[in-house]
C-alpha cells in the first residue's frame, strides 16, 4: 500500500460541505479510556477544537503541544484535540504533557465529528488540520482550515480571538 500524499489545496479533498461560522456543531467521540466523549458535556465559554490528521506526525504533535501549553492562559476556554488515531496512540504520544484541562479524543469509531463538520479528506478518511472555536452553545465562532496541510495553524489568531473574549 502506498503512502498517502495530499496534492493541491485541502478544500479540493473534502467531499461534502463544511461547517460554517454561525452553525451549531455537536458530536461524540471516544476518550482515551474508550468511554464516550460528548461535546455537550464540556462546560466552557469557548471550546477550542484542534483537528489533526495524526498525532504520530511532527506537525500534529507540535500543534498539540503548543495548544496544550498556551491554552492554560485562558480560563474561559477548554482545549479538545481530535484525530482519527486510535485512543491508545493519542494517549501514548501525549502522556508526558497532557493535563485534565485538555480533552484528547478520537473520531475513529463514530466518525461523528468528521461527518457533522464535513472535515474529512476523501482519499484517506483522516481529518484535515483545522481549528474550530465553539461558544458555550456549540455555535462555531471561529474556523481555520490549514492549507497546505503540512503547515501549523495560526496560533496568534486563536490567541487574539480568545483574548478579545476574556
Amino acid at each position: 500500500m502506498g503512502a498517502f500524499k495530499l496534492e493541491g489545496n485541502v478544500s479540493s479533498h473534502i467531499k461534502q460541505d463544511i461547517i460554517k461560522i454561525g452553525e451549531k456543531l455537536e458530536f461524540k467521540a471516544t476518550n482515551g479510556d474508550m468511554s464516550d466523549f460528548h461535546i455537550n458535556d464540556v462546560s466552557a465559554k469557548y471550546k477550542v477544537i484542534s483537528s489533526i490528521p495524526s498525532i504520530d506526525t511532527s506537525v500534529c504533535y507540535t500543534q498539540t503541544v503548543k495548544f496544550n501549553e498556551s491554552m492554560k492562559d485562558y480560563s474561559n476556554a477548554r482545549l479538545i484535540t481530535i484525530s482519527r488515531d486510535l485512543p491508545f496512540a493519542q494517549e501514548r504520544c501525549c502522556e508526558s504533557f497532557k493535563d485534565e484541562a485538555h480533552f484528547l479524543v478520537s473520531d475513529y469509531n463514530y466518525r461523528d465529528f468528521g461527518i457533522k463538520s464535513g472535515l474529512v479528506l476523501i482519499d484517506s478518511q483522516i481529518l484535515p488540520r483545522a481549528v474550530i472555536i465553539l461558544n458555550e452553545d456549540n455555535i462555531v465562532e471561529y474556523l481555520e482550515i490549514v492549507d497546505p496541510i503540512g503547515n501549523e495553524p495560526n496560533y496568534q489568531a486563536v490567541h487574539d480571538f480568545l483574548s478579545n473574549k476574556k
